[in-house]
């Protein structure tokens, strides 16, 4: 047991078997990873990053919440801050790995030192024992709430995926490797499917496998490492990192493993993605109207409000994907003002 205790701590102190957690179903929104020893965030398309933490302390394993207005992470214990970087607070004084639950109440996560998984119920402040025997590290919620996915290391140097219900009852084998290990495991929003990664086989690949443990599928097929990966909210993308020798970059790929891109560039050691859920779609701005302005003449040919000139209709607003707007009004002449985002 001290062997596999000991061999367990080494595969989460290297980052190999995080779990990419459950994806909550929505838009996408921004990525967070783990650079370095920070916490960054960036746009899927490469741009904007933003390093949310720059502290001397490593901190790991970002998590967003099923809100998408928080990040749980990992800094000698658990600790959770905003999206943007502020309020970090932390939870635990020990602790990796967290995993949301789908409501937000709970946060489940690898203990080190007892290496078991535990939950910390948000509300009450109590961590509770979740399995009972083995070695259980990466747990990921399935975004239904009713599944819980994680690795066994109960056999040393040999990781297999699990599923079992959300309270830790009959648990499930899924992969039957002999060798290597299986984990590092995301939940597709509709909870239909499981990417994990795999080291059955070298170079680490990406699978897709259904939670009864059928059409176990290699996605990526390649020629590099392939390492920590999370769905999007929306289910057609797959965000994961991989490496061509010593340079580990961010990847991107459709959920049926095409059109395998990286999108991140500079400095290496870019890892454990995880895609933030968005209520609304962040490519459509939010605006309201401002102080009117003098209003200007109708424009001939347009309605007047039924033959009354003092008659003023409803405005009219079209809004449209990125700059594009139009306000056309009959009675009082607005300016837009864009709310701030």
């Amino acid at each position: 047991m001290a062997a596999c205790a000991l061999f367990a701590w080494l595969i989460v102190a290297d980052g190999g078997e995080r779990a990419a957690e459950a994806t909550a179903p929505g838009f996408n929104g921004k990525i967070a990873f783990e650079q370095n020893g920070d916490i960054l965030t960036i746009n899927p398309d490469g741009s904007g990053i933003v390093n949310l933490t720059n502290n001397p302390q490593r901190e790991t394993a970002p998590a967003w919440s099923p809100d998408g207005q928080s990040i749980a992470f990992s800094r000698g214990g658990l600790w959770v801050m905003d999206a943007d970087g502020s309020n970090q607070t932390q939870l635990t004084d020990s602790g990796t790995d967290p995993a949301w639950n789908p409501d937000g109440t709970k946060i489940a996560f690898f203990e080190e030192l007892g290496v078991a998984i535990y939950v910390l119920d948000l509300m009450t402040t109590e961590v509770s024992f979740l399995f009972d025997g083995g070695v259980e590290l990466g747990p990921a919620w399935s975004p239904d709430g009713t599944k819980i996915t994680y690795s066994d290391f109960s056999d040393a140097g040999n990781g297999e995926l699990f599923v079992a219900n959300s309270d830790g009852t009959e648990p499930l084998q899924l992969t039957f490797n002999g060798s290597g290990s299986d984990g590092g495991s995301s939940w597709s929003p509709d909870s239909t499917k499981i990417a994990y990664r795999t080291c059955r086989i070298f170079p680490c690949e990406i699978f897709a496998i259904e939670p009864d443990g059928s059409n176990d599928t290699n996605l990526t097929n390649s020629n590099n490492n392939e390492e920590e990966l999370s769905w999007s909210p929306d289910g057609t993308r797959i965000v994961y990192s991989a490496s061509a020798g010593l340079d580990i970059q961010l990847w991107m790929m459709n959920a049926d493993g095409s059109n395998q891109t990286q999108f991140t560039q500079g400095p290496s050691d870019a890892r454990q993605p995880d895609w933030q859920p968005l209520a609304e779609d962040p490519g459509y701005a939010a605006f309201e109207l401002a102080t009117p302005t003098p209003t200007p003449s109708v424009p001939s040919g347009l309605p007047s409000g039924g033959g009354n000139p003092d008659s003023r209709p409803a405005n009219l607003l079209l809004l449209v994907t990125g700059a594009g707007l139009l306000v056309i009004s009959f009675g009082t002449w607005y300016a837009l003002r864009r709310w701030p985002r």
